[in-house]
């Protein structure tokens, strides 16, 4: 065994159970059932933990933050949650100082890697620290066991470094020169396993025994700069032509990482070593993923590039809003088609429009200097493209320093005017697929490389986005690869594509995050911006299971006969609010697993021996497509029965009755306060072909005005 490697016989104590019987618990062990995760790459992991030392005020936080992390319970099955219930085998790994030490090592190998580039240089890493070639767990069971447990250290501060890092790292280099594309490589992109493992090697053995190392790296200096600060607790310094451009304090030993070009100075005499971090194959290597918190990433990609300065970050703000507004005016629209998604515009959709740029840390000023006018058009308007050419003039003034005014066909990153163009065209394209979701943007990443570099498949979807509008398939998977880790993709490409012809999709669940219809959780499925999709942190399991796929098993059967509940006649005179009636009828919600997803099957009825089964999906399209009501007098105004109008209450579950019933009675269907049941009952009435009237942006007069003019025999309570 070299000098320099850990000094143990790795072997032996991989298979030294004993000193891994805190793994052997029942709660882990189910874990590791669940998640597919093979102990003897857990085992590994550990042991490697045994050989190295990270920061002692990271460390002692690693325990409480997992087991602080929550989750919600679906209200209409227990064994259904999304979150962070499948935790047990990371909360039992920081029984140990050196489970602790592997967690944190799984974490930062998996920022900004896909899990198989971070196996990769998970193996390679454990063959230099002493296992042998014929005992290395094999890449695919180290693959799974980093892309179950990363996510649970993934918001312990590393991510944030490196973006931090990053950035600065950029605009140093694009300072000197815009278009030194060289040295930003140094900076970001991958290198091989055997390079990166033997420069984490390497930081590992400095810090544990003090030292000093200079390295010059040619690959993932970004990474090993913040690897070295905030996981080993080394002083560090980030150099570019022995210029500082990045530096942080520590006790742990000194790294030096130099960008550019070697020189022999003082602090380079000093160090003990000098190390060169290669690529042997430079042009095949991908750049690091970096993801910002939502509120973050205008202000980074705004630093990146020094001759960005505040007349052209206004025009740029400007311009974003403008966009955004454009691109959501095709969403926000009269009518819907089945599988296609939109914003009913009789919702409050600018308001999430305005909320989601709020989210991407734009001031309240800019936001509000927005005009509506574009959401009150159909796609056949001219409107939107005419906003995206007032929004391209709006920084016309910047003369490109690379090409031709105007003409900027290659080099897109190193030219400023196409730099601008995708990052206006990249954050209102996501701002247009996040307005339609709730999420607590203190929790929500962006990928910048989604952003900035894949347009070919975004780029796709602007093109329908600006037609005929999205899939379900679509609009939840292009989530999914702008909120995801570096598995998102891996993920639209296979399990979408197996599913192509499903006819719906209810959610897709990966890596840190779930995107879902809010319905599968809990009865308040919408809200009045007209967002049905919920972005939350953490895994869809089902009694510890995890599955990436929602599915929807049942079409819209013929509906049946149930019970009917029973009628509330109104009296002249008499006064009614919009409120819930009492129902026997319930919404049962069936959850299996298959081999790649987990199936949804919606009933409702008085019990589940009588039910009705029905498509959640097409009563999400229906309330999206339906005529909503909208007046200025407010939704819980007081409305007084008057003379000739033969009104009664009744209660959710109404509409599949068996019933004789007076031809010119209206039903008030009293459904309020409960979205699940005002759901359910638009899209029975629907597929019943009944006409109705929803009361959820109206006055309940109003609403009963309408609905006596249409002739229609309903009004379903909202709100």
């Amino acid at each position: 065994m070299p000098e320099n490697a850990v000094g143990f016989a790795f072997q032996a104590e991989i298979s030294n159970t004993g000193s891994l019987v805190h793994l052997l618990t029942g709660r882990a062990l189910k874990a590791l059932s669940d998640g597919g995760v093979d102990f003897y790459s857990v085992a590994a992991a550990v042991t490697l933990g045994k050989s190295f030392v990270v920061r002692d005020s990271l460390g002692n936080t690693v325990r409480s933050h997992i087991m602080s992390k929550g989750g919600i319970q679906s209200v209409l099955s227990k064994a259904l949650s999304i979150g962070w219930g499948h935790s047990g085998l990371a909360i039992e790994m920081t029984s140990t100082r050196a489970g602790v030490n592997a967690l944190l090592l799984i974490g930062a190998l998996a920022t900004g890697s896909t899990s198989y580039q971070a196996a990769e240089y998970f193996a390679d890493l454990l063959a230099l620290r002493g296992c042998e070639a014929d005992k290395l767990p094999n890449t695919d069971v180290l693959k799974q066991m980093i892309g179950y447990l990363s996510p649970f250290v993934h918001d312990l501060g590393f991510s944030k470094v490196l973006a931090h890092i990053t950035t600065t790292a950029i605009r140093a280099i694009r300072i000197d020169d815009p278009h030194d594309t060289k040295t930003e490589a140094y900076a970001t992109r991958h290198g091989g396993a055997s390079d990166i493992a033997g420069a984490i090697n390497q930081l590992m053995l400095t810090s544990q025994k003090g030292e000093d190392i200079y390295m010059i790296t040619r690959a993932m200096g970004a990474w090993l700069c913040a690897f070295g600060s905030h996981i080993l607790g080394m002083s560090v310094e980030l150099r570019l032509d022995d210029r500082i451009i990045w530096a942080s304090a520590g006790t742990k030993g000194t790294a030096i990482f130099e960008l550019g070009d070697y020189g022999a100075d003082d602090s380079v005499q000093s160090s003990s070593g000098i190390m060169l971090v290669d690529v042997s194959d430079p042009e095949n290597q991908t750049s690091t993923i970096i993801t910002h918190p939502i509120g973050e990433i205008f202000d980074s990609l705004m630093a990146r590039d020094p001759r960005i300065d505040d007349t052209i970050r206004e025009a740029i703000y400007q311009a974003i809003c403008l966009i955004s507004l454009s691109m959501s005016s095709v969403f926000v629209v009269e009518y819907t088609q089945f599988h296609s998604v939109r914003i009913n515009s009789k919702f409050k959709a600018y308001e999430a429009l305005k909320e989601t740029l709020r989210a991407f840390g734009f001031k309240e000023d800019r936001v509000d200097s927005i005009t509506p006018i574009a959401l009150n058009h159909t796609p056949n308007s001219n409107i939107a493209s005419t906003l995206r050419k007032g929004a391209r003039r709006l920084y016309s003034f910047i003369i490109c320093d690379k090409h031709s005014p105007g003409v900027c066909p290659e080099e897109m990153g190193r030219c400023l005017r196409g730099y601008i163009d995708r990052v206006v065209f990249g954050i209102s394209l996501i701002v247009t697929y996040l307005m339609q979701c709730r999420f607590n943007a203190d929790q929500l990443e962006i990928r910048e490389d989604i952003l900035l570099e894949d347009q070919e498949y975004l780029g796709r979807g602007r093109a329908e986005l600006m037609t005929l509008g999205y899939s379900q398939r679509r609009m939840i998977s292009n989530i999914m690869l702008v909120t995801g880790n570096g598995d998102a993709e891996q993920l639209r490409l296979g399990l979408i594509e197996d599913f192509e012809n499903w006819p719906s999709i209810l959610g897709l669940s990966a890596g840190r995050n779930t995107i879902c219809y809010t319905c599968v959780l809990r009865n308040d499925c919408y809200d009045m911006q007209g967002r049905f999709l919920s972005i939350l942190p953490g895994r869809a399991s089902l009694n510890g299971s995890l599955r990436s796929l929602l599915l929807e098993t049942q079409k819209f059967p013929a509906l049946s006969t149930l019970q009917a509940p029973s009628l509330t006649s109104l009296a002249l005179g008499s006064t009614l609010m919009p409120h819930h009636a009492p129902s026997n009828a319930n919404i049962y919600m069936d959850v299996s697993l298959t081999e790649k997803a987990m199936m949804f099957n919606f009933a409702f009825g008085p019990d589940r021996f009588h039910t009705q089964q029905l498509t959640i999906a097409h009563c999400i399209i229906t309330i999206l497509g339906g005529d909503i009501l909208r007046c200025s007098h407010g939704d819980m105004a007081a409305f007084r029965v008057g003379s000739n109008q033969n009104l009664a209450t009744v209660g959710f579950g109404c509409v599949t009755e068996e019933r004789k019933r007076d031809t010119d009675l209206l039903e008030l269907i009293a459904v309020r306060g409960n979205k699940l049941e005002q759901l359910l009952t638009v899209g029975v009435l629907s597929k019943q072909r009944k006409e109705y009237v929803f009361q959820a942006m109206s006055c309940l007069k109003c609403s009963i005005d309408e609905a006596e003019r249409k002739r229609c025999k309903y009004v379903v309570m909202g709100g």
